[in-house]
């Protein structure tokens, strides 16, 4: 390996590496920061992302609730999944929604809604 090639290598080695050690904490804050407020509902919206090719598609299934106090997402399946919180929430309702995440739109996050108490 000449010496110009090594030291490209080197940066983009580098590089890539701290890419990853900042993305590890934005990962686990899908975890934590955990909070239970009074929320008012104001639209749900059901997502349906469909993916893959002809012979092998998947589907996956959330929710994005807008409340007075910003946007929360349900997942169906998964680790922060809560599929009976679609079901018992409902546009216009005032409820106490414990969530954990955070905000993060750009990305696509969202903090989770993991249970209600009504």
């Amino acid at each position: 390996m000449n010496k110009k090639l090594k030291t490209e290598f080197s940066a983009t080695f580098i590089a890539l590496l701290i890419v990853v050690v900042l993305c590890i904490p934005l990962c686990s804050l899908k975890l934590i920061n955990r909070t239970e407020q009074q929320h008012v509902i104001n639209e749900i919206s059901k997502i349906q992302e469909v993916s893959g090719s002809d012979g092998n598609v998947s589907t996956t299934t959330y929710y994005l609730v807008h409340t007075d106090k910003g946007t929360f997402k349900i997942e169906m399946a998964g680790l922060n999944a809560a599929p009976y919180c679609a079901g018992i929430i409902h546009e216009g309702d005032t409820l106490n929604l414990i969530t954990r995440g955070v905000l993060f739109p750009l990305f696509g996050l969202y903090p989770y809604i993991i249970a209600v108490n009504e």
